[in-house]
């Protein structure tokens, strides 16, 4: 219930500075704050596992995509003030694309491979 007042707060501080990206970040924050960490933690309690052996199973195979990831953050961040707004846009785009192919290639490729052998 508390949901779309705290995004209201956050955006009156974000929107006239930022714009639609501050609006953006605003519902972001509340997505992942709220709906995300609850809903996680009321599925573990109703399917009666533990989040830690969730996580764990949810976090396996992530880790070159996740440093991949950082690292994108890092470079981004470094040459942030040397670049115009395009070139960081394509340096995001770049590095998203490079997070997104390392990703698929080490967690989601094996998972659809995985699902056509055990149809057979």
């Amino acid at each position: 219930m508390a949901r779309p007042y705290i995004t209201l707060g956050i955006a009156f501080v974000l929107v006239p500075r930022y714009g639609a990206a501050g609006m953006a970040f605003s519902i972001a924050v509340v997505q992942v704050l709220f709906v995300c960490t609850w809903f996680t933690f009321e599925a573990c309690k109703y399917a009666h596992i533990s989040f830690t052996l969730l996580a764990s199973e949810m976090m396996r195979g992530l880790g070159l995509p996740t440093a991949i990831m950082i690292s994108g953050i890092c470079v981004v961040l470094a040459w942030w003030q040397h670049l115009s707004s395009v070139w960081l846009v394509i340096a995001g785009f770049a590095l998203g694309f490079s997070y997104f192919a390392v990703w698929g290639r080490f967690t989601a490729l094996p998972l659809y491979r995985q699902s056509f052998e055990g149809s057979n």
